[in-house]
């Protein structure tokens, strides 16, 4: 832990969110590590990208991290910069608010709304995960024109 303390600050913001998400994609639940990860990246947020953030809140969902200071401290700026985000990241970061229990509905309502303009670039399975999040989630739009888009693809996801 105090290694780790010792040596953050000499990572970017971006070697640090691939970081974070290779702990997530590999399940790695490292307390002392996420716990400095998230005064590192709570201090600094505006040297991270969306793209950063999201994976960051993806991390932690992966390995059940939750906290919830930095999660509503980095939602204004993802929302904000919502546009960076690539269709799986976007299922990905709503689906990590949902599983960690952060309501959000500014952020839901940005993923929601950004989802539909890009709606045709989704792999059918990162649009489940998005329809499964935002329709759990409090959101200002009733995400008809998701599910109608979500409702299209059915047929070939059942049958896959």
């Amino acid at each position: 832990g105090s290694q780790v303390f010792k040596t953050i600050h000499k990572f970017s913001a971006p070697q640090l969110s691939h970081i974070a998400w290779a702990f997530g994609a590999l399940s790695l639940r490292h307390s002392d590590f996420l716990n400095i990860l998230a005064a590192h990246v709570g201090g600094g947020v505006s040297s991270f990208k969306a793209q950063g953030l999201s994976n960051i809140a993806w991390a932690f969902a992966m390995v059940t991290f939750r906290d919830e200071v930095l999660l509503r401290k980095i939602a204004p700026c993802i929302t904000q910069n919502v546009s960076e985000l690539r269709p799986l990241a976007l299922a990905r970061c709503a689906w990590a608010y949902r599983v960690l229990a952060i309501p959000n509905p500014e952020l839901m309502m940005a993923i929601g709304d950004e989802s539909l303009r890009k709606v045709a670039e989704f792999p059918s399975k990162a649009l489940v995960k998005l329809c499964d999040a935002l329709f759990v989630s409090p959101m200002a739009n009733d995400g008809s024109s998701l599910r109608t888009a979500l409702d299209e693809r059915l047929p070939g996801i059942a049958a896959s």
